[in-house]
Order: structure tokens, then sequence, then C-alpha cells
């Protein structure tokens, strides 16, 4: 008799199985940084650790879709391998400026660079990652957050044989610091991230601190623009409780820092 898997115990190892790589990338990125992180008191490691694992979600979030339109474009396994080569080569902060490119933007791109690939421009797609960076340091774009009970998708426009995607979130607020026209605002922070009337999604926003008619709060933490170019989006519920869930598990590998400093003072 053939053996039928259960969909739902696949979908459980499955679960298991990133949350177990989710853990051993926020462990790795914690342990690069313990020496500095043992002098925090406890709330602020605690903020620490979840801003930790909040942005090695987002990165894996973002990976995930970016990964999936490399391949509907046709970009084959081996050069979905070369570019997370390309990507691992970098920080935190610069994979999240290397995958801050937005969905419209993605999807000109990797159809330009798979044409420029084939013609022997670039010998293969580990080169991603580095034209990607240095795009994004012109205008020190990172991703940003937003989040709405609001529900934006990508659309598609057709002009002639032209086709074209937008995927944005328009402003809907207007502010007396840029002349009351309207804005739409984003946090650069897990700690900041916008949780007024408990909203529904989380939009994953380009987010410029150099020009592109994009401003930032004194301290950087918010920012605001007319309108947001979209990288990819998530149910905020359920990253809050991916947070809540991973955060619980760090903290049996890194317990508290009270007794850490009082078990080194010793």
């Amino acid at each position: 008799m053939e053996k039928i898997d259960n969909p739902t115990i696949l979908e459980t190892k499955k679960t298991q199985d990133k949350n177990s790589h989710l853990i051993e990338d926020a462990k790795s990125i914690v342990q690069d940084e313990i020496e500095h992180l043992s002098y925090l008191d406890e709330k602020s490691f605690d903020n620490h650790l979840k801003e930790v694992i909040f942005k090695t979600l987002v990165e894996s979030h973002v990976l995930e879709g970016f990964e999936e339109s490399m391949e509907k474009k046709g970009y084959s396994s081996e050069d979905l391998d070369s570019f997370r080569k390309g990507l691992a080569q970098y920080s935190v902060e610069q994979k999240m400026q290397i995958l801050s490119l937005p969905f419209e933007l993605r999807e000109k791109f990797l159809t330009g660079f798979k044409d420029q690939l084939e013609k022997g421009k670039y010998s293969s797609a580990e080169e991603i990652a580095s034209i990607l960076l240095n795009l994004a340091e012109k205008n020190d774009a990172m991703i940003g957050y937003h989040g709405s009970n609001e529900l934006h998708t990508h659309k598609t426009q057709r002009m002639g044989s032209v086709v074209s995607d937008s995927w944005i979130v328009p402003g809907t607020e207007k502010d007396h610091r840029n002349e009351d026209y309207q804005m739409a605002y984003y946090s650069s922070n897990y700690q900041d991230l916008y949780r007024d009337k408990n909203p529904r999604y989380l939009y994953f926003v380009r987010s410029l601190r150099k020009g592109g008619g994009h401003f930032q709060d004194n301290n950087k933490s918010w920012g605001r623009a007319q309108t947001l170019s979209v990288i990819d989006m998530i149910d905020f519920r359920e990253l809050d409780n991916e947070v809540r869930e991973l955060f619980l598990e760090m903290k049996e590998i890194f317990p508290n820092q009270e007794k850490n400093k009082k078990i080194k003072q010793n």
C-alpha cells in the first residue's frame, strides 16, 4: 500500500525545522555580541534579543519572497544557491539593505539581471547581492515597518505592450511638518512598531534615509513619505507570536543577564 504523508505532520515538521534554523541564526548573532550585551540590564537585553529575533524573521520572510520571484523569472536552483552564497558574505544590516528592494523594482531588476547573466555580463547570480547593496547605499535604503488594518495588494497595469507592477501604501494623514501633505509612516525597529488599533498587517517597506521624498525623525526610529513602496507583507499578529515564542526559547540559551553579571563579579 502506498504511504500517504499526513499534511499536518509535514507542516508541523516544516515549522519546527524553520524555527530551529531561525534560532541558530539569532543565536549566532547574539553570541557574536555577547561581550557587549553582558553589560546591559535585563530589560535592555530582552529588548535587544527581541530585536535580533524580529530582524531574523524579517530577513527569512523577505528572502523567501525574493527567491520565489527568482524562480518565477526562470532562475535555476544553482542560481539561487549562488545568490545565497553572495548574500551570506554580508552583515545583518547589509542584508537588510540588500533585501530592501521594493516589489516592483525587484521584478524589473531580476528580469534585467537574468538577461545580462545569459549574455555573459555577469559570471553568476552571486553578484546580485553586491549590486543591490551598492544601489541601497546611494539612498541609505533599509527595511521599514508599517502597521495597518488596511489591505494593500500589488497591482498590475498594462499600457499597450508594457506591463508594470506596483505595490504601495498611500499616505492618509496630513502632517504639518510637510505642508499638510498626506503621509504614511513607518518604524525602523521592533520596539517602535505601530500597535494602535491592533493592526492586522505589517508591511515591509523601503525606507530611504537620504532623500527620495522620505523624512526621518531625529533618532531615525520613525520615517514618513507620501507613498511607501512595499517589499512584502505579513500577518502582524502571527509575527508577534513568533517573536514571543522564539524569545522564550532563546532566553533558555541566554539566561538572566543580572545573574550573569553577579557570576562574573564573583
